[in-house]
């Protein structure tokens, strides 16, 4: 799983160069949907220095591992139409009916639909 052995700088140890997907001192350890990741993930690799996983969220799931949904009940007040993960999966994102406002949609227009 490694694509490289090196020594180090001192000669006294090995330092191993993982594949992709691929993580820990001797590259033995896998990046995973379902281990590493919760299972919600569209793709699974290691990170540019090969010490832990990344995980890339399905649409709706935030988090590290994916494993937070995005529900409307739990991210957004009862006047949002859809809630979705934003494009980088770190938020979720509530979409207002209309005549509602604001990051949970809980904030009403008023002033003639004036959102002010």
């Amino acid at each position: 799983n490694a694509v490289s052995v090196t020594s180090n700088d001192d000669h006294t140890a090995c330092a191993c160069t993982c594949a992709d997907g691929w993580f820990g001192s001797a590259c033995s350890l896998a990046c995973t949907n379902g281990g590493s990741c919760s299972g919600n993930a569209v793709s699974v690799t290691s990170n540019n220095d090969h010490t832990a996983c990344v995980c890339t969220c399905a649409d709706g799931y935030i988090g590290s591992t994916c494993a937070t949904q995005c529900t409307g009940g739990g991210h957004c007040s009862g006047n949002a139409v859809s809630v979705t993960s934003n494009d980088d999966h770190t938020a979720c994102a509530c979409t207002c009916a209309d005549g509602w406002f604001g990051s949970a949609c809980s904030l009403a227009c008023t002033n003639g639909g004036s959102c002010s």
